[in-house]
This record gives C-alpha cells, sequence and structure tokens, in this order.
C-alpha cells in the first residue's frame, strides 16, 4: 500500500511532463477582555465566548473574478501582474459567440443567440494588445484525419482563419464556415492584426514544427504557455495558472458535437497547443489540471478544446470594452479557534512524537458560522485510524471509524469492537468541552460519481466531511472533484507520522497526508478520501487501509462553550497568522488507559509553522528552530508602524546566496523568508538583526523566492512591517 501511495504521488506530481491577512487582527491585542480570557486556563470554567472573542466570520474567497459588463467601459490595460504566486490578467470584452443556454430549451447550441467573448491580455505594446481566450470555446480537431501535419498545414488553422481547401493538407475548405467569420463582424476582423507564428520544435520530442505562418487566430505554443510574462508558470507541471473552463457550448461538444465531452465531469477542460507532440500525427495540449502534455493527443482526437489567440490594434477598433480582471487561483481563508488538546508534537524532546509527550491545543478552522452554531474542521491531521478495522463492507453507520471518534461500544459498528473506553473524544476534550458538542444529523449520501449506498443517516458528535462538503464553495473549499485543490490539503501532524501515517515528500506538497472522508468509495469496501494534493478520491481505498489519516469536524455551540480560543487566520495559498492558546493548567481531558503521561503544569502550543520532517519514518533529529515563523503577533496599526522592507537584493557564489537590503529604521531586527514555491509552501524563515543574510544548504538548479520584513517589539512580542518585494534567483550547477 506504501508503495501504490508513492506511485500515486510520483505519478501526479509528474504527470504534466508525462501528459500533461492581510491577516485581519482584531486590535493589536485582541482587546483587554481577550488578553483576560488569555491568562485563564482552558477548559476551567472560561466565560461564553461572545463576551470575550472576536466575531467568528464564515470563509472568504480574497481573489475572485471582478468583472465588468459588456458596454462603453474603457480602462487603460496593464500586462499580468503576479503576487504570492497568484496571476491576475485584465480583461476585455471582443467579438461574439455560441456559449450558454440562451433560449432556454437546456442546451447550448447554435440556436442560441451569441454573447460577448472575454479575452485576457497576456502582453500590452502601445496599441497592440495580445489576447488569450478565458475560456475554451469551442470544440475542433487539431486536424481532421489522423495524419502527419503541422501547424501549418492542419485543419485546426484553417477553420479558425477562414482559409480555403488549399491551405490544408486534408483539403477541406473553411471559407464559408470558419471561427474568425462567426465570432467577428468585418469592422472587428479589420482590427485584428495578422501575425508572424513562430512554429519552433518540440522542446522535449525535437519533432519538427514545421514552417512559420501569419494567421491572425492561432493558438499557443508551448514557449508561450510557459512564458513568465504573459503570467503563465515556466514549468509544465500542472497549475491553475494554465486551467481553462469550458464554455457551456463547448462542455456539449461545440462545433463536432462530441457529446462525450461531459464524461470529464469537470468545468475545466482541456485545450490545444499548436506545437507538435511526440510525433508528427500528435499535437500537444493543456489538460484540464493545467499541466502541458508535451507528448501530446491524437491530431483527431475530438476531445480538446479551442482557446483561440490573437493581437488586436485598440486604436483601430471602437467594439471592445473592459471586461475586468481574471486571477489563475482564488485563495480561501478561514478563522480559526482553539479547542480541545490532542497529542501531536515531540513535547519532551526525546525524537519522536508520541502519547508520552504533552497534548497541545487542536486548531480548527470555521466552515460555518450560524448564531451560535460553528462548524468546525480540523486544522491538521490528527491521528492515524482505519476506515474500519477489517476488510469488510461497511457504511459511515456501521464502520469502526465512527464509534472510535465518538466512543460508541460494540453494538454500534460491524465488527463489534468496543471503544467506550479509548476514543478520540475523551482523549481530546474534556467533560465540559463535549458538553458543548452539539449532535449533528449526519446525511450520508450516495456516493454521487458511483451511486453506492451512503446508509442511514446519523446523530453523531465527530464526524467525517463527505463529498458533497468537500466540494462546498460555502465552506471555502473547490467545487472541482477532478483537480487538485490546495483548500482541501492538509498536513500531518508530527505525531501522525510517528503513527506511520504516509505523508508526502514531494516539494510541492511536503508535509501533507491522505484524509477520509465519510462517503463510500466505488464499492462498499472503498471508502472515499482526500489525496495529498487536495484531489478528492471518489473511487477510495480499502476501508482498512492503515495510512489514511483522521481529520475531525463538528459542530460547536459557542454560547455554552468553554476553554475555545480564537486562534486567528489560515488561508489556503500557505499564509498562516496565528494567535497563541492560552496556557491550561492542567490537562483538560481524559489520559487514554495505558498512558504514562501526568498532568502537566503548562502547555506552550506549537506554532503555524509546518512540520519540519516530511519524511514517512521521522527521523530522530530536531527541528532547526531557527527555521521556523516567529509566533509574534502583527496587528493592523503595527504594520503600519514599522516601515516595509526596500531594495532587497540578492547575489549567489558556490550554491550560497548574500542578501541585502536598506536598513529599517526604529526596528529591532528582520525575518527573512524564502522558499523553492511561488506559493511560499514549505518555506524557511530566519530572524536576523543585521540587514544581511547569509543562506546555505540550498538545492542546485532550483529557483529560489526570498522576501523579508522588519520587526519592533511591544513587551515580548514582535509585531511585524509588510514583506519586501520578492525575488528570486536560481541555484547555479
Amino acid at each position: 500500500m506504501l508503495i501504490q501511495l508513492k506511485n500515486k504521488e510520483s505519478d501526479i506530481v509528474n504527470k504534466s511532463k508525462q501528459k500533461n491577512f492581510f491577516f485581519r487582527k482584531q486590535a493589536a491585542l485582541l482587546l483587554i477582555g481577550a488578553l483576560m480570557a488569555g491568562l485563564l486556563p482552558m477548559g476551567t470554567g472560561m466565560k461564553s465566548w461572545a463576551t470575550e472573542q472576536p466575531t467568528l466570520r464564515n470563509p472568504r474567497i480574497l481573489k475572485t473574478t471582478q468583472e465588468v459588463a459588456p458596454g462603453s467601459v474603457r480602462k487603460e490595460l496593464k500586462n499580468p501582474t503576479t503576487e504570492n504566486g497568484i496571476t491576475t490578467w485584465d480583461c476585455i470584452w471582443f467579438g461574439n459567440y455560441w456559449q450558454e443556454d440562451i433560449n432556454g430549451d437546456g442546451k447550448a447550441d447554435k440556436n442560441d443567440e451569441k454573447t460577448p467573448i472575454k479575452w485576457r491580455v497576456l502582453s500590452v505594446e502601445g496599441d497592440d494588445v495580445f489576447l488569450l481566450a478565458d475560456k475554451n470555446l469551442d470544440v475542433q480537431r487539431y486536424n481532421d484525419t489522423d495524419t502527419d501535419v503541422t501547424w501549418e498545414t492542419c485543419t485546426m488553422r484553417s477553420w479558425l482563419n477562414g482559409y480555403g481547401a488549399e491551405i490544408n493538407k486534408d483539403g477541406k475548405d473553411y471559407s464559408n464556415n470558419n471561427f474568425l467569420n462567426n465570432a467577428f463582424s468585418l469592422d472587428e476582423q479589420s482590427a485584428i492584426k495578422p501575425t508572424n507564428v513562430v512554429n519552433n520544435d518540440n522542446p522535449e520530442y525535437g519533432t519538427e514544427g514545421g514552417n512559420d505562418t501569419s494567421d491572425k487566430v492561432y493558438l499557443l505554443s508551448i514557449d508561450e504557455v510557459t512564458n513568465l510574462e504573459y503570467g503563465f508558470d515556466s514549468s509544465e507541471d500542472y497549475t491553475n495558472i494554465r486551467q481553462a473552463v469550458n464554455t457551456a457550448y463547448t462542455a456539449v461538444g461545440g462545433e463536432i458535437g462530441n457529446s462525450g465531452m461531459s464524461w470529464f465531469g469537470s468545468t475545466e477542460g482541456r485545450w490545444w497547443l499548436r506545437s507538435p507532440g511526440d510525433y508528427s500525427n500528435n499535437a500537444s495540449v493543456v489538460y484540464g489540471d493545467g499541466g502541458i502534455a508535451s507528448s501530446g493527443d491524437y491530431v483527431y482526437d475530438s476531445y480538446d478544446g479551442v482557446r483561440p489567440a490573437l493581437h488586436l490594434n485598440l486604436s483601430s477598433i471602437p467594439n471592445w470594452s473592459y471586461a475586468g480582471t481574471v486571477p489563475s487561483d482564488d485563495v480561501s481563508e478561514w478563522d480559526c479557534i482553539w479547542f480541545g488538546n490532542y497529542w501531536q508534537e515531540d513535547t519532551n524532546g526525546d525524537g519522536k512524537a508520541d502519547k508520552n509527550d504533552e497534548k497541545t491545543p487542536i486548531k480548527w478552522r470555521v466552515l460555518s458560522v450560524e448564531g451560535d452554531d460553528v462548524f468546525l474542521l480540523a486544522d491538521k491531521n490528527l491521528d492515524v485510524q482505519r476506515y474500519n478495522d477489517t476488510d469488510t463492507d461497511v457504511t459511515w453507520e456501521t464502520c469502526t471509524m465512527r464509534s472510535w471518534l465518538n466512543g460508541y461500544r460494540a453494538e454500534m459498528n460491524k465488527d463489534g469492537k468496543d471503544y467506550s473506553n479509548n476514543n478520540f473524544l475523551n482523549n481530546a476534550f474534556s467533560l465540559d468541552e463535549q458538553s458543548a458538542i452539539k449532535p449533528t444529523n449526519v446525511v450520508n449520501n450516495d456516493n454521487p460519481e458511483y451511486g453506492t449506498e451512503g446508509g442511514n443517516d446519523t446523530s453523531d458528535k465527530v464526524y467525517l466531511l463527505s463529498i458533497d462538503e468537500v466540494t462546498n464553495l460555502e465552506y471555502g473549499f473547490d467545487s472541482s472533484r477532478d483537480y487538485y485543490a490546495e483548500n482541501r490539503t492538509a498536513l500531518n501532524t508530527i505525531f501522525v507520522k510517528w503513527r506511520g501515517a504516509w505523508t508526502s515528500q514531494s516539494e510541492e506538497y511536503e508535509g501533507n497526508g491522505y484524509w477520509w472522508l465519510r462517503s463510500p468509495g466505488y464499492n462498499s469496501n472503498l471508502a472515499s478520501s482526500v489525496d495529498f494534493s487536495g484531489l478528492d478520491d471518489m473511487f477510495g481505498r480499502s476501508v482498512d487501509d492503515f495510512l489514511i489519516v483522521v481529520r475531525p469536524a463538528l459542530h460547536l455551540n459557542l454560547s455554552s462553550a468553554s476553554g475555545c480560543q480564537y486562534a486567528g487566520i489560515v488561508n489556503s495559498d500557505g499564509k498562516v497568522e496565528e494567535i497563541e492558546a492560552p496556557a491550561p493548567s492542567v490537562i483538560p481531558s481524559p489520559i487514554e488507559p495505558g498512558n504514562t503521561q501526568k498532568p502537566q503544569e503548562t502547555i506552550v502550543p506549537e506554532t503555524s509553522s509546518q512540520p519540519g520532517d516530511p519524511s514517512v519514518v521521522p527521523s530522530t533529529q530536531q527541528p532547526d528552530p531557527s527555521a521556523t515563523p516567529d509566533p509574534g503577533i502583527t496587528s493592523g496599526s503595527g504594520k503600519a508602524a514599522v516601515g516595509k522592507v526596500l531594495a532587497l537584493k540578492l547575489k549567489q557564489k558556490k550554491g550560497i546566496v548574500t542578501a541585502s537590503w536598506k536598513k529599517t529604521i526604529g526596528v529591532k531586527g528582520y525575518q527573512i523568508c524564502y522558499s523553492t514555491s511561488k506559493k511560499w509552501k514549505n518555506k524557511k524563515q530566519k530572524l536576523i538583526k543585521k540587514n544581511k543574510a547569509v543562506i546555505k544548504n540550498l538545492k542546485k538548479k532550483k529557483t529560489y523566492y526570498f522576501r523579508v520584513r522588519a520587526y519592533r517589539l511591544e513587551g515580548t512580542k514582535k509585531v511585524y512591517g509588510a514583506w519586501s518585494g520578492v525575488k528570486k534567483i536560481k541555484i547555479k550547477k
């Protein structure tokens, strides 16, 4: 099983090569009342949340499409901008095409009215604007027959531009029925500039790209969809930056009427590139997850969409208007609270995280707030447990997982196992805390893909999320089921790793684990899960799999909850702003039978850093404290009072990077952050006093991103300023 999981990780990470908050603080010290609450022990009769804590909010989407309706609005257009791994494109409305079901007959086809086409601005040079369709606009084969072709000789080029039979190898005439005439008026066509289309060979396989051409409408190449200046990622790996949504017209087959387009079950679709594939009868494509398949699909495949590109002369055309902006990704933001305690970290310093360590406060993400009812999901994966103890056909109602989470007796699960003395509920929460957890009517729907029976609904205090819930936008999740989503990924605690859970070692997803859902899989002896990349795995894994982990969910009554406190904010792009939990005078949860742990005087909660050791078999070496984020508070007023670091410069010599910047007046020191990820995943951070830092042990041939911020002290708390601009540097051989 471990080998299978490793292979799956390798397949996903390499898939594209083959086939492809600000943190809103609640006042500098969370109000005097919150400070007082912080001095009280957890689980010892704290007042209700409403009188002591900030108002909790539902999840927010921070980066959303800002669309301006078609009309007369004009605006100076900008080149794409990238910040924290999110690219934002200006957009315009230009031309019209069949896209949606306008006449209400239940299908989008050529009987519907055309609607304005939105285009993303890839570059602006004076009056010349380079545009790419925001969505996949149609379905068309790269070439109508299985033939060795280049961009110059394929039927796709002829169809896009309305060329006659002599232009393509199949001898097919598109002069009367083509994209150009169907999408643009004659005036609009006159403003589209003929472009010298450069047709390079395939960069990986060397397949001949053919002669350069001159076209008004064309497809992007591999070189263009890896061009940072156009807002794309420079690697061919899968990324939401290259993802494209199918229009309703495209989703039902478009021009060639391929009804099989709907089989893929996702709004994101594949789209052709003009570059050749590994052979001359293949053409490269971008898959729905944004990865580039430079080996390509057969040129006559009918499952790839068309995402046209063109150059427009803005000064010669009145029929365009500003359409707003489109980001490459939506960032989910959740409020968090501390509630309960569980084994999570190596607190006794013996080099391993086990039940001899102290329990530390559990952080929960707020999925919804309705009055005093708060729906919570554990921020991290908290334990390792089989969905069912034996390989048996079960539902959520009859599995051992449900019994273990809630402390049910033997009659409640199919295996007849008694969990009344050893269970998650008792080990994580005091009796007072348990009384504030609301029994929930848990709806157990059938598997939406395979129809496997979900079983009877249940009433539980602690449970797992379902497929429907982890695709619910209102909870901050992505609605797609077929592609990875960062807002569904979860880190394993160190305790979980030590218990043997599979943990990702890939650079992009280091520290993440697979976590169970309560929904059934393909069969009744399989249960669905979320994998390390955030993919909703509806096929499922064997219910007795011992490598999958537990990420519990529950509903809490805030008005009666003692021992919980605001924990800050978590973003799906990896940003964490954490408010420390109060230190309990005693451990509030019962001690598991057989555990030698004694009640502790204090518990110091972990910082917001990710686990230091990503391996499946943890090392006994302790993480370097200098490489973890500082837990200090950054208040809104504090940021204003601390100057932004300016003039960051990077130099390297023999793999060692020296970072320097201008001194910031009136600060105590600086925090430097660096990562191989533009989204700052698995980042490392160090505190330094001077305006210079030397960073060693960087990986060769890797590109690193750097940023710096200054801080001052308020008592013992660090108050940070804004981050500097981001600089990157590639480590030489």
